[in-house]
């Protein structure tokens, strides 16, 4: 037998076994909420507006005036037009991403949160979960709960530390 050839057998897997590609699955539920907008009917709240903020009013749905259905050629704007009104979010997590990056790159963060773990104990991890989840809670209350996502990295990182990441 000779050993210097080596072969692998490529198993195909039949179309519907394989991942289709994010682009695909995009376009996918683009096409399927476009679908959607001949079969469901339109429908809106009441809205009224308490100390500048708008509040939707309670029990208040009610179907609307049949609205034109989603033209075809929306399908490929819908995604710039949701990128450009959630761009402030956008902003957050690509800063945040780059900041994370820079920071896993020096090494910085995990010795910061192995330091602090030392400090406090692995065998205290309830207390340093605890802490971080009012830490957390704080942040979200204060600034934003969709800013908090930018805190995943270290959250995973404390998780990794005091050992609860099988």
């Amino acid at each position: 037998m000779d050993m210097t050839k080596q072969t692998t057998d490529v198993v195909s897997k039949p179309w519907y076994r394989t991942m289709p590609d994010p682009m695909v699955l995009i376009f996918g539920i683009l096409v399927a909420t476009f679908l959607l907008t001949y079969l469901v009917p339109a429908g809106t709240f009441d809205r009224v507006v308490v100390d500048g903020k708008t509040t939707v009013v309670a029990d208040s749905f009610h179907y609307i005036e049949a609205v034109a259905p989603v033209h075809v050629f929306d399908i490929f704007v819908a995604i710039p037009k949701g990128l450009i009104s959630a761009a402030p979010y956008l902003f957050i997590v690509f800063i945040a991403g780059g900041l994370f990056h820079i920071l896993q790159r020096s090494g910085a963060l995990e010795n910061a949160i192995g330091v602090a773990v030392n400090k406090v104990g692995v065998h205290n991890r309830n207390l340093i979960i605890t802490v971080g989840t009012f830490i957390y809670g704080f942040f979200g209350v204060a600034v934003g709960f969709e800013n908090n996502i930018a805190l995943v990295p270290v959250a995973v990182l404390i998780s990794a530390a005091v050992g609860t990441l099988a």
